[in-house]
């Protein structure tokens, strides 16, 4: 997700200077305008600071220790640091009481759409922080998504993303069967896609049949990348047992999709590659 809004951002001719620990990441920018840091904290000086990392323990890995972030931030700068992982909203709360806002100004702003929607600059963005906060950094969202939501206080973002994500996750696993039993019976996507959009089952993949196939194929790609896939939903559903738990709600679907997505199996990695890849089983 990072590295293709870091691309969006460099096409737009922003100066970005990036910080990725993998060596293959630094490579994928050899002949782009592009800077590297040498650690987190070479990056504190830019007034816009995007982290996009998977969780809460990178983010802190990002912000503290000698060559975090947050020591080094400029305390006559305030820059904004903007927190577009997935994470619990008290982190981002958390964040922004750690370093104060007189050293940084913090706003949350997930995005929704996949490696699909960053790459395309179609990602919804779901903002949360002080409004003044979230007008600077508009300039950047709007090479990044196609709508962006101010969704309220700091940490409200976060919420409304966890949200989307329990219904998205569910979509697109359940969407997945779905295809799976259609097609075992004779019936294709250019078929079924459009009914879906116009009918009750509709869902984001749904929209069209190539946008479909995209979303498969961005994180069917390899094994690899969908066992990546694995590590973050199954975050991600962590984050809403979390917040459910703190509301004493007892959530059975939401369980039972954590459940059923526990384990990434070779069966289900080959449903997601004939839905994104369908030349490879004709």
């Amino acid at each position: 997700m990072g590295s293709r809004m870091a691309r969006r951002l460099l096409s737009a001719g922003y100066p970005v200077k990036l910080y990725d620990p993998a060596a293959d990441v630094r490579r994928a920018f050899d002949g782009t305008s592009a800077t590297w840091a040498e650690s987190p904290r070479d990056c504190a000086a830019s007034d816009v600071i995007i982290i996009m990392v998977p969780g809460a323990d990178e983010i802190d890995a990002v912000m503290e220790g000698e060559f975090g972030l947050r020591h080094a931030l400029p305390k006559d700068a305030s820059p904004l640091l903007v927190v577009m992982s997935t994470v619990l909203p008290e982190t981002c709360v958390d964040l922004q009481r750690r370093v104060g806002r007189s050293t940084a100004r913090v706003i949350d702003a997930p995005v929704s759409g996949g490696l699909f929607g960053a790459e395309s600059g179609t990602l919804a963005i779901l903002a949360g922080g002080e409004t003044d906060d979230i007008e600077t950094a508009m300039s950047v969202f709007r090479h990044l998504g196609k709508d962006v939501f101010r969704c309220g206080t700091l940490g409200s973002g976060q919420m409304a993303k966890v949200a989307n994500n329990m219904l998205g996750i569910a979509n697109m696993f359940g969407a997945a069967e779905v295809f799976k039993l259609a097609a075992s019976n004779g019936l294709g996507l250019d078929v079924l896609v459009p009914i879906l959009e116009a009918g009750s089952g509709r869902n984001f993949a749904s929209e069209e049949v190539d946008i479909t196939r995209g979303h498969y194929s961005a994180w069917a790609n390899s094994r690899e990348a969908f066992e990546s896939l694995g590590h973050i939903v199954r975050k991600d559903l962590k984050l809403a047992l979390k917040l459910a738990g703190n509301s004493n709600l007892q959530l059975p679907v939401l369980e039972g999709v954590s459940g059923a997505i526990a384990t990434f199996t070779d069966d289900l990695y080959q449903r997601w590659r004939d839905i994104g890849y369908p030349a490879d089983t004709q």
